[in-house]
């Protein structure tokens, strides 16, 4: 596509240790806005600028560009934050500054960066670090189905519009072919065989203690395939390969694989897709078609560098193709340092991660609907790696009536719609059984699907084409 890609220029005056910071969110908003952004450093003349951002003197004005004013205080994780409306949108700052006065830049860092997750109790938190969503501070858990970063990137476009209005229809389009936002969906795979030991005996173990018939039932059906995994209720690949061919779109599934010289943790996936009796040729056939395959590694892979590469290759061998993708099982990404595990994953050779993502709700853990590259504060610059933020997943909303469910994942679609951003969905492969434990889960799915699947505005692409598309949308837009 040949694009004519206008510039915004920018003034930035702030104290060198922060300046990385701000060049960070600068080129978050730049792929947001779909305008370039040319920055100048320092103290200096402002004039031509579409925006300053400095430490302003009171009563300075700046005119001609929107100006937001430093505040050093939003770069400190324990900074008490609140939530308001501002020109309609809903914002992210200070607690006890004017809103008008908020640093808009700063808060978005802060967001993008879960900074204020630093502010949980330790105690709320697992050996992993995973927590709920419960245990963060209470403003930023009354905002967790609000895209503020996003938020922060249309008021400022919009106040850049006013004074540039010629640069509207200068603007990158987000999403290839006319689509006015992205939709992908994806699959966890943690049960592939009912009738394998370990499930058998997890099952059976559940109902001794919690004495919940559905354990048994499924650890009975278990028995009838002991021998034959790919017949058992717990595959699913069969069903959702299908459906989704008759709807013409693809999906990813990230699989779990247990390699030799991998260690085996208690609530690691009890049969992954290197059990006795799968055909890999049928996996090997669905990639010819279309399908995307990612790694889905063990429990706290992310301390081990060594065996998240083990499996990756463990995975690419059978289905003889690399893997661009990964989703930690239980989300578990270092949740005090996450830029240490999207470091392993760049060493490991993947190219975009999609772990970041509520465990017990639907939302936007980092505030945004959008790709994005996360931040190493070591390096103090944007690691070369995409993130796609986890929007939906069947465990976050299928704990209630299927029609409270319903409205959580619709209300989070129309922020992702009415924000141009992309809805990534997950469903673990064992729930299209429906039934059993999983009693609904597809049914919630189909209707979460059904206005998706109608609307014309919407892109359906795997993980990997919407990586690759923002990475590549996002080059051009960068200046060098």
């Amino acid at each position: 596509m040949a694009w004519v890609v206008s510039t915004i220029r920018a003034v930035v005056d702030i104290p060198e240790a922060f300046v990385p910071r701000a060049l960070y969110v600068l080129d978050f908003l730049a792929a947001a806005w779909g305008l370039k952004v040319e920055v100048t450093h320092g103290p200096g003349n402002v004039a031509g600028a579409h925006l300053v951002y400095a430490r302003l003197s009171e009563g300075v004005a700046v005119r001609g560009a929107v100006v937001i004013p430093f505040d050093e205080r939003l770069y400190d994780p324990h900074a008490v934050c609140v939530a308001t409306v501002r020109d309609g949108y809903p914002v992210w700052g200070h607690h006890d500054v004017a809103t008008e006065g908020w640093d808009l830049i700063a808060a978005t860092f802060r967001l993008l960066t879960l900074a204020d997750e630093q502010q949980i109790d330790p105690a709320a938190r697992d050996g992993l670090g995973n927590f709920l969503v419960g245990a963060l501070p209470a403003g930023r858990a009354a905002m967790v189905a609000e895209p503020l970063a996003d938020n922060h990137a249309a008021l400022l476009l919009e106040k850049l519009l006013k004074i540039a209005p010629d640069l509207r229809e200068a603007c990158v389009p987000r999403w290839p072919v006319g689509k006015r936002y992205a939709v992908c969906v994806t699959h966890d795979s943690d049960a592939m065989h009912r009738g394998h030991p370990r499930e058998l005996a997890t099952a059976l173990t559940k109902w001794l203690m919690r004495r919940q018939r559905v354990f048994l039932d499924m650890a009975l059906e278990g028995l009838k395939y002991r021998h034959t995994p790919m017949a058992n209720s717990s595959w699913g690949f069969d069903g959702w390969r299908d459906d989704e061919a008759r709807h013409g779109f693809r999906s990813c599934f990230y699989l779990a694989v247990r390699p030799l010289g991998c260690r085996r943790r208690l609530n690691d996936c009890k049969s992954d897709a290197l059990v006795a009796g799968i055909d890999w040729s049928f996996f090997q056939q669905m990639r010819g078609e279309g399908w995307e395959f990612g790694l889905h590694p063990a429990l706290d892979a992310q301390r081990d560098l060594d065996e998240i590469v083990r499996e990756k290759s463990a995975l690419e061998e059978r289905l003889g193709a690399p893997l661009t993708g990964i989703r930690h099982h239980y989300l578990a990404i270092d949740n005090y340092r996450p830029w240490a595990t999207f470091r392993k994953h760049l060493a490991a050779g993947f190219r975009y991660d999609s772990s970041l993502g509520w465990h017990d709700r639907p939302g936007f853990r980092a505030g945004t609907a959008l790709p994005f590259r996360p931040f190493d504060p070591d390096a103090a610059e944007a690691l070369d790696l995409i993130e796609l933020p986890l929007a939906v997943m069947d465990c976050q909303v299928a704990l209630g009536s299927v029609g409270t469910a319903e409205a959580q994942a619709t209300l989070i679609a129309d922020k992702v719609r009415q924000g141009a951003g992309v809805l990534v969905l997950n469903w673990h492969t064992e729930t299209y059984c429906n039934r059993l434990l999983y009693a609904g889960y597809r049914t919630l799915y189909e209707r979460i699907l059904a206005p998706l699947l109608a609307d014309g505005d919407a892109w359906f692409a795997t993980p990997n084409e919407i990586a690759g598309w923002w990475r590549g949308r996002a080059e051009r837009l960068r200046v060098h």
